[in-house]
């Protein structure tokens, strides 16, 4: 697979308003090998949850209140192709998840301006 390819499908997981607001990631002067270096970077940053505020693990797919792009949940996934229990906690979701638990953090993300 060509590196500039694999960046352009990754790119798909990023609104053009995220990618702007990340400002490290540019189609124009970067090659296939920084962009992909650019996006580990990105997906590498832990997300960003207010140290008073935790979320609390839900069993209700309409009550999960985490947020997450598609390329962040697939970055967390573990080599055998699951979750972890502490790792989905940090999304706010109970183990085991609920069914539609990827399609509610993506749509969380995109609402939220992601």
């Amino acid at each position: 697979m060509h590196d500039y390819w694999a960046a352009s499908i990754l790119s798909d997981a990023f609104s053009d308003a995220k990618l702007a607001k990340i400002g490290t990631v540019n189609f124009d002067t970067m090659t296939g090998r920084q962009l992909l270096a650019a996006f580990e970077a990105i997906l590498a940053e832990k997300p960003k949850q207010s140290k008073t505020r935790k979320l609390r693990p839900v069993n209700d797919v309409d009550k999960i209140k985490g947020a997450a792009s598609e390329a962040e949940i697939i970055a967390a996934m573990t080599p055998k192709g699951g979750w972890k229990a502490t790792t989905l906690a940090q999304w706010g979701i109970a183990w085991p998840p609920p069914a539609g638990w990827r399609s509610k953090l993506v749509e969380n993300f995109e609402a939220r301006g992601g």
